[in-house]
Order: structure tokens, then C-alpha cells, then sequence
């Protein structure tokens, strides 16, 4: 399952990398917004708020929605569309490991990025 998920979160930051490339700055801002809340909800696990994301919220459309591929990473992250299509959440099943994994990759890629 490991092995799963670096491979969907990797191929996750390509993509928006490479979709993003003419304004890395567009793919840098999207991969800080998502690591912001993979982290927030590491933190407060429990916490239903922070796993329920508002496709309508202004700034996540913004930061996440607009940019080519800022979607997919989150659901390569293992977030989910909810069914009534309001929001993309992270159901409770996703682990705390599997969003621990998810950083560490999300933060090396920023790491390396021009």
C-alpha cells in the first residue's frame, strides 16, 4: 500500500510540475497550499473540518483548483470527491502514515525546486 502511494503522490508532483512548468512559482504556491493542510490535518486528525475542503472556498480554488493538476495531487494524496460534488475530503481512512508519507515527499520536492 506503501509503495502505492509514493507512487501516486510522485507521479502526482510531476504532473502538476510539468503542467505547471512555464510559472513554477503557480506549481511551488499549490504544493505549499496542499502540504498546509495534509499537515493541519496530521495534526488534528479527528478533526472533520480540515478533511473537508469546499470545492466553492475562493482560495483553495485559487491556490489548488486553478493550477493544472493541484486536484490530482490531492487526490493522489489520497483525497476523495465527495459524493454530492461540494467537496474533495479525505476520508478517515486514510492514515495518518499514509499523510506523513505524502509530506515528507511533498516537502523533498519543494526542496529541490528552482
Amino acid at each position: 500500500r506503501e509503495d502505492l502511494l509514493r507512487e501516486r503522490v510522485c507521479n502526482g508532483i510531476q504532473r502538476l510540475m510539468g503542467q505547471s512548468a512555464a510559472d513554477l512559482r503557480v506549481a511551488r504556491g499549490a504544493m505549499d497550499t496542499i502540504l498546509g493542510v495534509l499537515t493541519r490535518i496530521q495534526k488534528s486528525p479527528d478533526d472533520v473540518k480540515l478533511r473537508r475542503l469546499r470545492l466553492a472556498n475562493a482560495a483553495l480554488t485559487e491556490k489548488v483548483g486553478n493550477v493544472p493538476g493541484g486536484f490530482a495531487l490531492l487526490l493522489a494524496s489520497g483525497f476523495r470527491y465527495s459524493s454530492d460534488a461540494l467537496f474533495i475530503e479525505c476520508p478517515s481512512d486514510v492514515s495518518t502514515l499514509d499523510l506523513a508519507l505524502a509530506t515528507s515527499l511533498l516537502t523533498s520536492a519543494l526542496a529541490i525546486m528552482p
